[in-house]
């Protein structure tokens, strides 16, 4: 249920608070490419993978049709970057030190631009994952910012 899946988000923030915080200093779209910049600081020293993924809501099923919202879909993942989204795998792989921060940027170039209506319901999402010192690794902190937006340093 969302009561137990928000219960067990909240559970993970207190066993395994967040060491580092995301800024998100702008998405924007330059001809058929899509740019965000992202920062990163940290509270504590580590190793740190930053990965980044343009989502969008309300896309209509291609060659139907809704009177009702049938063929909308949402969070659809559109463009992904690094090797592997999902795990601490990219050839970006960075550490910090306690207090610095480190600052990305991600290009994805579509064939023609996002219309205005996809633009309007497109946002980034950076997830950093951190390295354990067992040598796993694990999300540390996501956040996400709408297109034409910015978002202030987050600590989830």
């Amino acid at each position: 249920s969302t009561v137990t899946i928000a219960d067990e988000i909240m559970q993970r923030r207190i066993s395994s608070p967040a060491n580092v915080g995301i800024k998100i200093s702008s998405v924007s779209l330059d001809g058929n490419t899509m740019k965000v910049s992202a920062s990163v600081k940290a509270s504590a020293a580590g190793t740190y993978d930053m990965v980044c993924a343009l989502v969008a809501d309300n896309l209509k099923y291609e060659g139907g049709y809704t009177d009702n919202d049938e063929d909308l879909y949402s969070n659809v993942v559109l463009a992904v970057s690094g090797d592997n989204f999902l795990t601490y795998r990219s050839a970006s792989v960075f550490d910090l030190a306690k207090d610095a921060e480190y600052e990305r940027d991600f290009e994805f170039t579509f064939q023609s631009a996002p219309s205005e209506s996809v633009l309007k319901n497109m946002r980034a999402v950076i997830l950093v994952h951190k390295k354990n010192a067992d040598g796993t690794s694990e999300v540390n902190n996501c956040a996400e910012c709408a297109y034409g937006k910015t978002q202030d340093y987050q600590y989830n």
